[in-house]
């Protein structure tokens, strides 16, 4: 993708066995077409109501933080993790920051973020003389 910069809040921690979440950097795969841009990312063990996104100017941000009350168990091994994701992406200019939708479904968030009207392709008439 050519213009959509990606920064990393947080860098992946492993696992200390302090019973305390950690944070990552939530993995995206992004998309380019004519009309908009498509992220999905995974989010396993994250609820819907977990996921926070925001949008302020031509950044979008992404965080979800898992149940809470995962931190007071106690695991004889704990190989899975149970960090939080946290993830901001700078728009390209041509991306439309009031256009942004976001569906979650089987630990797949997938956002859809709309391209300005001005910045989508158009075709011109040839007409002869």
């Amino acid at each position: 993708m050519r213009t959509l910069v990606a920064h990393p809040l947080a860098i992946r921690q492993n696992y200390q066995g302090t019973g305390q979440p950690t944070v990552s950097a939530l993995r995206l795969d992004v998309r380019e077409e004519p009309t908009r841009y498509l992220l999905e990312a995974d989010l396993p063990g994250i609820e819907e109501t977990d996921i926070k996104i925001e949008v302020r100017e031509q950044h979008l941000t992404i965080s979800a933080e898992p149940d809470a009350s995962e931190e007071n168990r106690i695991y004889l091994v704990k190989e899975r993790g149970n960090a939080g994701y946290s993830r901001r992406l700078s728009l390209p200019t041509d991306a439309d920051p009031q256009n942004v939708e976001a569906v979650f479904r089987n630990g797949v968030l997938c956002i859809e973020i709309g391209k300005r009207p001005e910045a989508q392709p158009r075709t011109i008439e040839v007409k002869g003389a």
